[in-house]
């Protein structure tokens, strides 16, 4: 083997994040093969390895090996860039769920994290029940058309949500666009 193909492949990584690189990196054995804390959907064994995919840590909500949640706007932020949509984690707080992860930003810039939707939320029974919900949400006063799923740990137990939705008035833009109305008459002739 030569000795260019050897190196510290963390700075060889941390460089390439640097640079605003896309990087693809295979697991050969291990962890990086594992449905739950690998590469999904480019895996194909079981669990590899001990422990729980989804838990609460010192209040703070803990993925796979060690990857902190609250605060970490990385998987948001790519849902948001990847399908134009806003996305927010919210971690379960007692018998409520607080947003921990958000693409929303207030008015001042900030991200909307460290509140609750509450009880009144038509999400809320759902979601303690460990139901989906999909249905029309108020954030920050504008409506949304939601979904939010639980997420569970692997004893079933709901460690807090996933959030995606679209504002309404996006929705009804795009369901009033030419486009739309063109390839739905296009496709569907009378």
């Amino acid at each position: 083997m030569s000795q260019e193909s050897i190196c510290d492949t963390r700075a060889l990584l941390q460089d390439a994040i640097d640079k605003g690189k896309r990087i693809l990196f295979e697991g050969a054995q291990g962890t990086m093969l594992d449905i739950d804390f690998g590469t999904y959907p480019f895996v194909t064994s079981s669990t590899t390895t001990p422990g729980d995919r989804v838990r609460i840590e010192n209040g703070k909500m803990i993925i796979g090996a060690n990857t902190i949640v609250n605060g970490n706007y990385t998987i948001v932020d790519e849902i948001q860039k990847e399908l134009g949509i806003t996305a927010m984690v919210f971690q379960r707080d007692g018998d409520d769920f607080r947003r921990i992860s958000t693409n929303v930003m207030k008015k001042d810039g900030t991200r909307a994290i460290g509140t609750y939707p509450g009880k009144d939320s038509a999400a809320y029974e759902p979601l303690v029940n460990g139901k989906t919900y999909i249905g029309e949400a108020k954030f920050l006063g504008i409506p949304y058309l939601t979904s939010y799923s639980p997420i569970f740990n692997s004893s079933n137990k709901i460690m807090g949500v996933l959030y995606v939705g679209v504002s309404t008035k996006v929705y009804s833009t795009l369901l009033n666009s030419s486009f739309i109305n063109e390839f739905l008459i296009t496709r569907n002739p009378r």
